[in-house]
């Protein structure tokens, strides 16, 4: 079964959001496209993800997780992160069984927050169920 997650990006603050690294997780045609209003994750099958990560004007770092587990939507958010972490490192914890980061499969949440340079980036599903899903991430 394929899925489409639509993810919005709001910045409710004056800090410059840009977005400096894609990954994608799980069979061939997982991918992110770019839209006018954010990105969209198309993916094959469930057991899929991708990452976003964004760097802020002063150089700090944040990423965002979203994907389906078990046919259900996922989400996290790693808020403060060092620059040696590319996505390329830090999106095959959350399939690693001894990583923490597992848990956030497993959870299946619809929400996500963490704090990134003392503002909370927050992941919410608006429309969590079905094949099309869509979500918007606020940094606030």
């Amino acid at each position: 079964m394929s899925y489409t997650l639509q993810l919005r990006i709001v910045n409710d603050t004056t800090d410059v959001l840009t977005l400096v690294e894609k990954s994608c997780w799980y069979g061939a045609g997982t991918a992110w496209t770019a839209t006018e209003s954010g990105h969209v994750l198309s993916m094959n099958a469930s057991g899929s993800s991708g990452m976003l990560r964004f760097r802020l004007g002063n150089g700090k770092l944040f990423s965002v997780a979203v994907g389906v587990h078990n046919y259900k939507r996922w989400c996290d958010v790693q808020g403060d992160i060092a620059d040696n972490q590319p996505l390329t490192r830090t999106h095959p914890n959350y399939y690693n069984d001894s990583d923490p980061k597992n848990k956030a499969l497993w959870a299946q949440a619809s929400e996500a927050s963490a704090t990134a340079n003392g503002r909370r980036v927050t992941v919410s599903f608006y429309q969590p169920e079905g094949n099309r899903l869509l979500a918007t991430v606020t940094y606030a």
